[in-house]
């Protein structure tokens, strides 16, 4: 019940800044108090459809929770996108360190094949919608869409400053459309057969989120 009351006046806090989205305010105060909010409401409400969400400062310490998540799966591969999060963060050569099998996406045809046999598939994602608790990746021929959807396990990172309050927002947002994109609400789930449901179906089982921030 307390759980619900949670979710419902968080809701209704993100109803009021999609509001005033159209006419933001530029104290930095006002900025930050929004921002949690929304990243409270995102992962309060991600958290509800199965995903587990982590918050860290910074990059480095975005490593080290990766590193975590790695060893609690005894991961041992990995396929990684080639956005800018990813490579910001210098993810490719931190696996490697670790001794982890890593396919970047710059080797098209292994990463592809890659993608259906790697432990985890570790993405940055654009943005995080906090009514749904979505993520939102843009694809194109440098960022497929392969790397989140064909391995058991989805990493994602996603900036703080990139949670919006819904998918209004996004439209709002997002100036030019890419040619795909994907909305991702926790980990993949059916309920097709006897109406019970199962993980991992159409999809990754299971759906791991690093706030930078």
């Amino acid at each position: 019940m307390d759980s619900q009351k949670n979710r419902e006046t968080i809701l209704n806090e993100l109803k009021k800044f999609s509001n005033q989205s159209a006419h933001p305010k530029t104290e930095s105060k006002t900025v930050s108090s929004n921002r949690e909010e929304l990243y409270n409401g995102f992962s309060l409400i991600a958290g509800t459809v199965g995903a587990t969400v982590r918050r860290v400062k910074n990059k480095d310490e975005a490593l080290a929770s990766l590193a975590d998540i790695l060893v609690s799966l005894n991961a041992g591969s990995a396929v990684i996108s080639n956005d800018n999060l990813v490579t910001s963060a210098g993810i490719e050569f931190f696996l490697k360190s670790k001794d982890i099998k890593v396919t970047a996406a710059k080797d098209k045809a292994i990463h592809r094949n890659e993608c259906f046999s790697s432990d985890v598939g570790i993405t940055g994602a654009n943005y995080a919608l906090a009514d749904t608790g979505s993520l939102v990746i843009k694809h194109s021929t440098e960022n497929e869409r392969l790397t989140s959807l064909a391995p058991p396990v989805h990493i994602a990172l996603v900036d703080i400053k990139n949670i919006l309050p819904d998918i209004d927002s996004l439209v709002s947002d997002t100036k030019v459309m890419p040619s795909a994109m994907t909305l991702i609400t926790g980990p993949s789930m059916t309920a097709d057969i006897a109406l019970t449901a199962t993980l991992g179906m159409h999809g990754p089982r299971a759906l791991h989120i690093i706030v930078i921030g």
